[in-house]
């Protein structure tokens, strides 16, 4: 079985490609799945972040505001890195167990598709790297539309995380979402490589 990472900067269709891997046949983990089931009213996870970040990431009924959170944490720098030290280590317990069961159904690609690969040390775990870039406008203009939020604020959003560059120069493969190269074939290109390896 190949363990391999799907990352990129928000807003390059990581979510788009790892639905094209699922319809090969791979089995994929969506991190950010992951991240929302960790948040439980009552778990570790949230009890920790609440005393981290205060009562006001809370919404009345105890359930975490995320939107009270990211307005903290996207535009500081050290809160993100302190909400990713606490979240993290549960989000990698997750994503662990999840590979220990394909494992035993002997499933033959698993696919993590996880914005913060390398933030959280993920990259390790894998046997190769994907990253998925586009460009600039294209990335703005899909935050605006899916999160309700400003260009400043997509542009903040952004600037929180690696650039393409980083992405590129890391990765094994790289799936670029622009005109030209038709994604599907690059993403059947690579899962051809990985499953014939």
């Amino acid at each position: 079985m190949k363990v391999v990472g799907l990352t990129g900067g928000i807003g390059s269709g990581k979510s788009y490609v790892a639905k094209i891997f699922a319809g090969f046949g791979a089995k994929i983990i969506d991190a950010d799945e992951v991240c929302r089931g960790i948040y439980e009213p009552g778990g570790a996870c949230l009890d920790e972040v609440t005393k981290a970040f205060g009562r006001q990431i809370l919404r009345a009924d105890g359930t975490l505001d995320r939107g009270a959170l990211g307005g903290i944490v996207f535009s500081d720098r050290a809160a993100l890195d302190r909400l990713n030290k606490i979240a993290h280590k549960y989000i990698i317990q997750k994503i662990e167990e999840t590979i220990d069961r394909f494992i035993k159904d002997k499933d033959q690609v698993v696919i993590i598709d996880a914005p913060q690969l390398y933030e959280a040390g993920m990259d390790a775990r894998c046997d190769a790297v994907i990253a998925v870039t586009a460009p600039m406008e294209t990335r703005l203009a899909r935050i605006k539309a899916r999160d309700g939020v400003s260009e400043q604020q997509a542009k903040e959003r952004i600037s929180m995380q690696y650039d393409d560059e980083f992405f590129a120069g890391h990765a094994d493969y790289i799936i670029r979402n622009a005109d030209g190269d038709p994604v599907r074939e690059q993403a059947a290109r690579i899962y051809q490589t990985l499953t014939e390896e």
